[in-house]
């Protein structure tokens, strides 16, 4: 079954079980790693997923992926689109 994972951008969460096999082994597909879509690091004793900059639906695996969702809310996102189409200040 594939799981998904919603994330704010560089929200970080307990990396679920899907992305490690049984031996251990982090299960990424290669196309994704070093693009800096997420990140994963030690904290304590435990494996943490943390999102990147980018926003969108990020495939890790065949069992995992996360929903990255912005952190400006859409009305503020519409403002900035709106000023970055006028002239520069």
């Amino acid at each position: 079954m594939h799981k998904t994972l919603y994330l704010k951008e560089y929200q970080s969460c307990i990396a679920p079980d899907e992305i490690l096999s049984d031996s251990g082994e982090i299960l990424i597909f290669p196309e994704v790693l070093g693009k800096n879509y997420f990140s994963l690091r030690y904290k304590n004793s435990d494996l943490l997923l943390q999102a990147g900059g980018f926003v969108g639906l990020i495939k890790l695996n065949h069992h995992l992926s996360i929903q990255v969702e912005s952190k400006v809310n859409i009305k503020n996102f519409s403002r900035i689109l709106a000023l970055s189409e006028g002239s520069p200040l």
